[in-house]
């Protein structure tokens, strides 16, 4: 009889979860739904417990904007033709500025430590997060991680890119592995590594210089920007969509600002005076003189025709 009682509440222990038998194990949850995205609430060590293979790195890319004012800021680090380490930025305050571009070459290393933060974290599998809808911000900015790897070798292909995005759900507590990963490679930009630089409208770089006949349309591109000129202690602001009927330039004396406006009279495709350009746009300010807008290398030139002032601005946005 108590042989039977003890049987009984034995089977009644194992039936409620009291005591695991050996050859039963507890019910794992799936990694995936059935759109092969992760579960919301996947935690790190799962990712990282992912089996994947990758062959070589060869490119990284960190994107962020496309806001209400659809800004660009691109980080990209590839590889050129001769298979040497560069990277590649792009800016622009809204989408109707022209892109300032810049080209530097970069250090081997950085391909190598970027490659071991993928490796510890299994970042290449991030993709399969799913998305956050509760954290949907309307016309908000978005935010991305992108990896190229040459998996020919493994049976895969020659260009296999992987994305992360930051709309996605992210484990609890993880976005600084992002950041981490985002910032090491924003580290490998030095700019007495800077190559080349230019403005990009459409699509194609804009050649700039005395030797060139610019199109009204890329005229009007390149003066597009926010620009700012520091100069013996006022600061000159140009917001500028393009080229327009006035160019309005707002001046900040600490504590008082004011504005300049120019009136815009004529383009002209021929280069001026000295300039290392092959346009100019003549202007005229409020008390009739007469000055000249024109880009020289990657600034913006204000100039009065009798050379009294000059001012130079640089692109902020």
């Amino acid at each position: 009889m108590k042989r039977h009682n003890l049987y009984n509440r034995l089977l009644l222990m194992i039936l409620t979860g009291g005591v695991l038998m050996p050859g039963l194990s507890s019910c794992k949850k799936p990694l995936y739904d059935s759109n092969h995205k992760f579960r919301k609430d996947v935690t790190l060590e799962e990712l990282r417990g992912v089996e994947v293979s990758h062959g070589p790195l060869t490119g990284v890319q960190y994107s962020h904007g496309g806001g209400m004012q659809g800004d660009t800021n691109l980080i990209e680090l590839y590889r050129d033709k001769d298979g040497r380490a560069m990277i590649r930025t792009s800016h622009a305050a809204e989408h109707s500025f022209s892109l300032i571009e810049k080209e530097y070459t970069a250090d081997e290393q950085l391909f190598d430590a970027l490659r071991e933060r993928i490796d510890r974290n299994n970042l290449s599998v991030w993709e399969d997060l799913p998305f956050d809808e509760e954290h949907i911000a309307l016309d908000g900015p978005s935010t991305s991680i992108g990896m190229y790897f040459d998996d020919s070798e493994t049976g895969g292909y020659r260009r296999e890119y992987c994305r992360i995005s930051y709309d996605n759900v992210i484990p609890e507590g993880r976005y600084e592995i992002l950041n981490e990963f985002a910032e090491t490679l924003q580290s490998g930009i030095r700019e007495e590594n800077l190559i080349s630089s230019g403005f990009v409208y459409d699509g194609s770089r804009i050649v700039t210089g005395r030797d060139t006949d610019n199109t009204d349309m890329e005229i009007s591109a390149l003066v597009s920007g926010y620009w700012v000129c520091n100069d013996s202690g006022t600061q000159y602001i140009i917001y500028s969509y393009g080229l327009r009927d006035t160019v309005d330039v707002d001046v900040i004396n600490d504590p008082g600002r004011s504005e300049m406006s120019y009136t815009v009279t004529d383009t002209i495709h021929e280069p001026y005076k000295d300039a290392d350009t092959g346009w100019h746009v003549l202007l005229r300010d409020e008390n009739d003189s007469e000055w000249v807008i024109y880009t020289e290398g990657m600034q913006l030139v204000l100039r009065r025709t009798d050379d009294s002032v000059c001012l130079r601005f640089d692109r902020r946005g």
